[in-house]
């Protein structure tokens, strides 16, 4: 009888891992839709001007911020509904930046109500992100989460090449009707996705008493706090950098780009991290998660020297400028994206899980909004100056590519000589089911230098969050 319930439990999750996948796939595709890709686009129709298009961009970092809000909820099942419930409100609100340039009202209303949907959307998102995380992810084996994720990403990526080039050639109509249709694509990416989210089951849940003292002891934990510092130095380099960038891409005193040439760009960029999600993730398993972020930073830092060299000389210059940028970008990212959870994880007992990602994620999302802005002004006066050394234009952009090639280059170095000597917590999967969430367990301790060639998933792997249900971001 139990070998009948398992046999009939593994296939029941068997079936809900393809369509987490695909759930996966359509969330990405509202994202897509509301990307640096296109908002500077946007911009322009609502009249924000150049100086301000990089913070407003930037803004839904502010909505990371609101993970700490999960730990008034995540406690709270079912899961399913109010999951299902706040990610389509949010797409409702992703979906009507489109529809703002519409507005028969003052363009200060349409910056209004533009930055008022992208925090609505951003803040639900981030409240439901941990607690999704969790219950989408109870359907997977603890030992077999980086070979997963790396097939969902590539699903993704693969749906969103294709989502991105005719999205492209959308936005890059003329008048209001192209961007009420890109509202309607980005509506319907939302629709169905919670239908995707509709279908899915919730396995049962065990509440565990709410306790006291998480925040405390996780900033007592030196290791967790190490990591967050990286995961702070990175994000608050590349997330002020990119809607720089991305603004310079469209400008007419940059590159001068059109929406679909960007799209093309970006969708080519997006099949090289499909390529190159598997052969990272196998890095991970097989060495750690560390060594595959250094290898991650270099490839960034080369696509900073692209974005360093852009200058509009010609037409074709920019593009190849452009294109080597988002490129390599992409392929960096390729390793990089959820690396961070992961190794936090390594250092903080699974019952904490959830407070972590929601403190690391709210702390990086305010400290990067607060850099891009100091950096969009900064940039400003450096476009106002004048300033052409040999002759040539340079634009804000160039000055912080350099800055953030710099950055990169410490996050590098730091994660290589105070990450990966850190010593690991290691807890067996499933034993949190069985917890009450007060008692802690035997700690396993080694360091990712004592074992150089052992995998990660070779040793006991992480535990489960309260409630029994395994997360990944």
């Amino acid at each position: 009888m139990n070998l009948t319930n398992d046999v009939s439990a593994a296939r029941t999750d068997k079936r809900m891992r393809v369509i987490y996948v695909i759930e996966a796939m359509l969330e990405y595709f509202v994202a897509l839709g509301v990307s640096n890709t296109y908002l500077p686009r946007l911009c322009d129709e609502i009249g924000v001007s150049d100086a301000f298009k990089p913070v407003i961009i930037g803004i839904g970092t502010i909505g990371c911020s609101a993970q700490l809000l999960t730990l008034l909820v995540y406690n709270k099942a079912p899961f399913k509904i109010w999951i299902t419930i706040a990610q389509t409100v949010a797409h409702l609100f992703y979906a009507s930046l489109w529809f703002v340039p519409s507005l028969r009202t003052p363009e200060t209303v349409k910056l209004i109500a533009f930055v008022a949907f992208m925090l609505f959307a951003t803040t639900l998102q981030n409240v439901v992100y941990a607690p999704k995380a969790a219950w989408m992810m109870s359907f997977v084996d603890e030992d077999k989460r980086g070979r997963f994720t790396a097939v969902k990403e590539i699903v993704s990526l693969i749906g969103g090449i294709l989502f991105t080039l005719a999205f492209g050639k959308v936005a890059d109509g003329d008048g209001e009707q192209a961007f009420a249709l890109c509202g309607v694509i980005t509506l319907a990416s939302g629709v169905l996705h919670t239908i995707s989210l509709a279908v899915l089951h919730e396995k049962p849940y065990v509440k565990l008493p709410h306790e006291k003292g998480i925040f405390r002891r996780l900033m007592s934990n030196k290791a967790f706090l190490k990591v967050q510092f990286l995961g702070i130095m990175w994000y608050a380099t590349i997330e002020s950098f990119v809607p720089l960038f991305a603004t310079y891409q469209y400008a007419a005193y940059g590159l001068n780009m059109s929406v679909f040439a960007v799209s093309v760009i970006t969708a080519c960029g997006k099949l090289v991290q499909a390529l190159l999600s598997q052969p990272l993730g196998r890095l991970a398993d097989k060495t750690s998660f560390s060594k595959m972020l250094n290898a991650s930073f270099f490839i960034e830092i080369g696509a900073l020297c692209f974005a360093a060299l852009a200058f509009p000389f010609s037409h074709g210059y920019g593009v190849a400028m452009c294109a080597g940028f988002w490129v390599l970008y992409y392929a960096g990212y390729a390793g990089i994206n959820s690396v961070f959870f992961n190794i936090m994880f390594d250092y903080v007992e699974p019952k904490e899980r959830t407070a972590a990602i929601a403190l690391s994620s709210a702390a990086r999302g305010l400290c990067a909004f607060a850099v891009t802005f100091a950096v969009s002004m900064l940039a400003s006066l450096i476009r106002s100056a004048g300033i052409a050394p040999g002759g040539f234009r340079a634009d804000g952009v160039h000055v912080f590519a350099i800055a953030a090639i710099i950055m990169t280059a410490f996050a590098a170095l730091y994660n290589r000589n105070a990450i990966r000597k850190l010593k690991r917590a290691k807890y067996s999967a499933f034993e949190q089911e069985n917890e009450t969430g007060a008692d802690e367990k035997e700690q396993y301790v080694c360091s990712e230098t004592d074992f150089p060639e052992t995998s990660v998933n070779e040793e006991k792997d992480e535990g489960e969050n309260p409630g029994g249900q395994k997360t990944v971001p």
